[in-house]
C-alpha cells in the first residue's frame, strides 16, 4: 500500500476519490469493440445521441484509468475494490484508439463545438496520455506504444505551429505536453518547441505574478499554471521554471483559504480549481510551495471534500481532471516529499492588495478575510480552518428586473487602510448566455473548414477578451450594469470583530443578502426593502463565531 507517511491528507483522499470512481468512468466508456465509437467516454455522444460530436477531452479519462493500473496503487486496488490492472489498461488502450478516431488529419480535436479544432483539447489530451505512458513505462504494450506515437505525433506537430496566448494556461499546458511527448518519443524537435512555448508563456507574466486569462486574472487557472509549470520542470528541467513559479505562488498564497480552496468569483472564468502537483514538484526549490505541500498533507477529510467538489464531482470534470491527482500521488510516492504534514501557511500579515487583479486578503494570527472584489461583493471570513461567514453580496429586484452584486470588473478600485477595505459595485441586470439556433448555425457553418474555423475562433476570442468573460465555461450571470443602483461595501477588521457593511443609496429596491456559514443569524437571508439609504451590517464576533445582522 502507498506509504502513509508520504501519502496522506488531501493526496490520499483525492487518489481514493478517483480510484473509487473508476467503475463510474468505465460505465461512461463505449466498450463494444464492434461499435465505431468503441472507447469513447462522451456518453451523450455515443449512448444518448444528444450531442452531434464527441468532446475529445472526455478521453483523458482513459489516461487516468491507465494510471490507476500503476504498481504503486496495487494494494489500494485490491483493498478498495477498484477494477483490475488488466481492465484498466484495456480502457487506456480503447480510450487512446478512440482519441485517434476523433483526430482531424492535421492532428487536433473538437471540444466545445463541432469543427472547433481546439488548441486546449489538443494540448490537454496530448499531455494526459504522454504523461501516463511515461509513468506506466513497460506496462504499456508495444502495440499501444506504437498507437501512442501514431496519435500524439500529429497532435504535437499541430501544437508546434500554433499558440494560444488568449488563455495563457493553454500555452503552458502545450509546453508541458510537448515536453512529455518529447520525452516519450525521444523527439528533440518537440522538446525545442516546448522550450519556445514556455518562453512565450513566461513573457506574459504580470508584475503581480499572475498570467492573463482573457486579459484578466483567474485564480483557478493560476493554480493550474502552477501545476503545469511543475510538470514541465520535471520533464524538461526546473531552471527556467522556478523563478516565474515562485512569483506566481507568491501571488496566490495570500488568497489561498485555510482549506486550500480559492474564491472563484475573483477570476475571469470563475474557475475554482486548486491543485496539488505543482506544489509537490516545486517544493524542493520554493519554500512557499513546500509549505502548501505540507498543508495539503495535513488537510482533514472535510477540507478535501470541498476541494474535490470544485473539479472532480460531475462526469465532465471527473473525466478531464482525474489524471491530475494521480500524477500528484505518484510524484509524492516517488520521492518529492515534504517531511510530514503541517498546518500553517506563511501568510503575509495585514492587508494584501493586488489592484491589477482586483483581489485582496487580510491575515492576522488565525483570522483570514478574503475579498475578491473584482468579482463583486464577496467576502469570506475564516478563524483558523473554520469558515465563519460567506457573504456573496446581495440579489435584488425592481419591477420584475433581477439584479446582482456579482458583477465582474477587473478595473474596479478598492480603498485600503490599516484596518479596513471598501469598494463600490454596480448592480447588474442578470443575464445568462445560451446560444440560440442562429448562433449555433453560424458556429456550425463557420467551422466547416480548418481555415474558416480558425478565423471564427479568432473572432470569438476577440469578443471574450473584450468582455473579459469565458462565456461558454461559466454558469454565472454575464449581465451588465445599468448603473441605476450602486452598492458600497466596507469591511472593518477590529480586535474582536469583523464588520461587513453594505450601503445602497437609492430606494425602491427589494434585496436579499446572500449569506452562508455555520453561525449566521436565523433569517439573515430574508428580503428587505431599501429605503434611502439602507445599510446592512454583518458583525462577526471572533470569540464566539456568531454573526449578527443589523439594518439601519
Amino acid at each position: 500500500m502507498p506509504d502513509k507517511t508520504a501519502l496522506q491528507g488531501d493526496f490520499l483522499y483525492q487518489l481514493q476519490h478517483v480510484g473509487d470512481a473508476a467503475h463510474r468512468l468505465l460505465a461512461m466508456q463505449d466498450r463494444d469493440p464492434l461499435s465505431p465509437s468503441f472507447g469513447c467516454f462522451h456518453y451523450p455522444y455515443w449512448r444518448d445521441k444528444t450531442s452531434e460530436f464527441a468532446d475529445a477531452r472526455f478521453q483523458e479519462a482513459g489516461a487516468a484509468l491507465g494510471l490507476l493500473a500503476h504498481p504503486q496503487f496495487r494494494v489500494l486496488r485490491m483493498e478498495r475494490g477498484w477494477p483490475s490492472s488488466e481492465e484498466l489498461l484495456e480502457a487506456f488502450r480503447a480510450g487512446l484508439a478512440n482519441l485517434k478516431w476523433q483526430q482531424y488529419p492535421e492532428g487536433c480535436y473538437d471540444e466545445w463545438y463541432k469543427g472547433e479544432r481546439g488548441f486546449a483539447a489538443t494540448a490537454f489530451t496530448t499531455f494526459a496520455y504522454a504523461a501516463a505512458a511515461i509513468e506506466l513505462g513497460e506496462l504499456v504494450p508495444l502495440d499501444v506504444r506504437g498507437l501512442l506515437l501514431e496519435t500524439l505525433a500529429p497532435a504535437a506537430r499541430w501544437l508546434e505551429r500554433r499558440d494560444d496566448l488568449v488563455k495563457v494556461n493553454h500555452e503552458v499546458v502545450a509546453a508541458a505536453a510537448l515536453a512529455a511527448f518529447g520525452r516519450l518519443a525521444n523527439d528533440d524537435a518537440a522538446l525545442s518547441s516546448a522550450r519556445n512555448k514556455l518562453e512565450r508563456s513566461l513573457a506574459t507574466q504580470q508584475p503581480e505574478g499572475w498570467f492573463p486569462e482573457l486579459r484578466g486574472m483567474d485564480f483557478g487557472y493560476s493554480a493550474l499554471v502552477v501545476d503545469y509549470l511543475g510538470h514541465y520542470g520535471r520533464l524538461a528541467g526546473m531552471d527556467r521554471v522556478v523563478g516565474p513559479a515562485s512569483r506566481l505562488i507568491g501571488f496566490l498564497l495570500p488568497h489561498l483559504h485555510p482549506d486550500l480552496t480559492l474564491s472563484p468569483e475573483g477570476g475571469t472564468c470563475r474557475n475554482p480549481y486548486s491543485g496539488q502537483a505543482g506544489y509537490v514538484l516545486l517544493a524542493p526549490h520554493i519554500e512557499a510551495a513546500a509549505a502548501v505541500m505540507r498543508r495539503l498533507a495535513g488537510l482533514p477529510m472535510s477540507a478535501s471534500k470541498a476541494r474535490v467538489t470544485t473539479y472532480l464531482s460531475d462526469d465532465l470534470r471527473l473525466a478531464r481532471w482525474s489524471v491530475l491527482p494521480l500524477l500528484s500521488a505518484l510524484a509524492v510516492l516517488q520521492g518529492s516529499r515534504s517531511g510530514g504534514a503541517g498546518d500553517d501557511l506563511p501568510y503575509p500579515q495585514g492587508w494584501t492588495l493586488h489592484p491589477a487583479a482586483g483581489v485582496a486578503a487580510f491575515h492576522s494570527d488565525r483570522l483570514a478575510v478574503f475579498v475578491p472584489y473584482a468579482g463583486g461583493a464577496v467576502t469570506r471570513v475564516f478563524l483558523g480552518s473554520t469558515l465563519l461567514l460567506e457573504d456573496r453580496g446581495l440579489s435584488g429586484h425592481n419591477h420584475g428586473t433581477r439584479l446582482s452584486s456579482l458583477t465582474y470588473n477587473a478595473d474596479r478600485a478598492a480603498v485600503v487602510t490599516a484596518g479596513s477595505i471598501s469598494a463600490r459595485f454596480e448592480l447588474a441586470r442578470t443575464g445568462y448566455f445560451y446560444p440560440g439556433f442562429l448562433q449555433r448555425l453560424v458556429l456550425r457553418l463557420g467551422s466547416t473548414t480548418a481555415w474558416s474555423s480558425r478565423r471564427l475562433r479568432e473572432a470569438i476570442d476577440w469578443y471574450r477578451q473584450r468582455k473579459r468573460t469565458a462565456i461558454n465555461q461559466s454558469g454565472t450571470s454575464v449581465g451588465k450594469s445599468g448603473g441605476d443602483y450602486i452598492l458600497k461595501r466596507q469591511i472593518d477588521v477590529e480586535d474582536e470583530r469583523v464588520i461587513v457593511s453594505d450601503t445602497i443609496a437609492r430606494s425602491g429596491l427589494s434585496i436579499r443578502p446572500l449569506l452562508g456559514g455555520p453561525f449566521v443569524a436565523p433569517g439573515a437571508n430574508t428580503e428587505l426593502t431599501a429605503m434611502t439609504p439602507l445599510t446592512i451590517r454583518k458583525v462577526v464576533v471572533l470569540a464566539s463565531g456568531q454573526v449578527s445582522i443589523e439594518q439601519s
